[in-house]
């Protein structure tokens, strides 16, 4: 029994390392594809939130470190905006050092925690696009002008829920300046049928891959470089890497609840955000 558990999950293994190794070709229009969900728990790192969006996979590659060299730290989810929050999962670990953004969560990290915080900017800083600086501009051109809009993503056990109508509404005054609009949707979202919502207005639908593919990142920085502008309805880690590249950002503020499986319905606690009025205001003119 042991050494057909033992097989089984080798092959496993295998299996899903192959599904990663092929989704580097992946087009950011094949949706099926990249919704997949990619089971690569023990793939290469030992705190397995490392493994999210590519984070742990483009670091060590610009660092030249080896891809199958765990590494001694973890990696703070994405850009957090929020006054005094450290999620649990990113301390529980037995590792001392946590990747971070910037000073500020360096601080907050190391006021409320043992942990030790090292700041070191966007991680999208860190990974290679996805496509060629040649390919790049060929799509550039032939997409012309383009308005990317990154709509609320579900999050782990809950969906997100706003007004589609009045967002699409908004997006269609919006694109009256641009020749395109693509429209980024995270994997579950896909899953649960909101492409075909934003591909009957016309929106070239994109997808930058499951949580755990190692070429999330990639594929996402170049989806950003293909834009012109960004419309956003929420807060995510993209507004953020938006203008780390330099992106303009249109902010149109609405109201985002998240409901789970037992239809519960729950909003970010008011103090989550402690920047989000600035963010608001400095991004609030669609006047690009």
């Amino acid at each position: 029994m042991w050494i057909s558990n033992t097989i089984g999950d080798k092959l496993k293994v295998h299996k899903m390392n192959d599904i990663i190794n092929k989704s580097r070709d992946l087009n950011i229009r094949d949706l099926n594809r990249l919704s997949v969900e990619i089971d690569n728990n023990g793939y290469t790192e030992r705190v397995s939130n490392n493994d999210m969006y590519g984070h742990a996979y483009h670091i060590k590659k610009y660092a030249g470190i080896e891809e199958t060299q765990m590494l001694n730290c973890t990696i703070e989810h994405g850009c957090n905006i929020t006054f005094c929050r450290v999620v649990h999962d990113e301390i529980s670990h037995p590792v001392k050092n946590i990747l971070t953004f910037s000073l500020h969560r360096k601080n907050v990290i190391e006021q409320r925690t043992s942990m030790i915080g090292i700041p070191i900017g966007p991680y999208i800083a860190y990974a290679e696009s996805y496509c060629t600086d040649e390919e790049l501009q060929l799509r550039k051109r032939n997409n012309g002008r383009t308005l990317l809009v990154f709509p609320s993503h579900s999050i782990t056990g809950a969906n997100a829920k706003y007004d589609m109508d009045d967002f699409i509404l908004e997006i269609n005054k919006v694109k009256k300046d641009f020749d395109k609009v693509m429209v980024c949707l995270f994997y579950h979202d896909i899953k649960i049928g909101l492409a075909d919502v934003y591909k009957k207005q016309g929106y070239e639908v994109v997808c930058a891959g499951f949580i755990k593919d190692k070429y999330f990142l990639g594929r996402l920085k170049m989806i950003l470089q293909l834009s012109d502008a960004i419309m956003v309805n929420g807060y995510s880690t993209g507004v953020a890497y938006a203008l780390y590249l330099d992106k303009p950002v249109y902010f149109y503020q609405q109201k985002i609840t998240y409901t789970n499986e037992l239809n519960y319905n729950f909003s970010r606690r008011k103090g989550d955000y402690n920047y989000m009025d600035e963010l608001v205001e400095i991004s609030s003119d669609r006047h690009f």
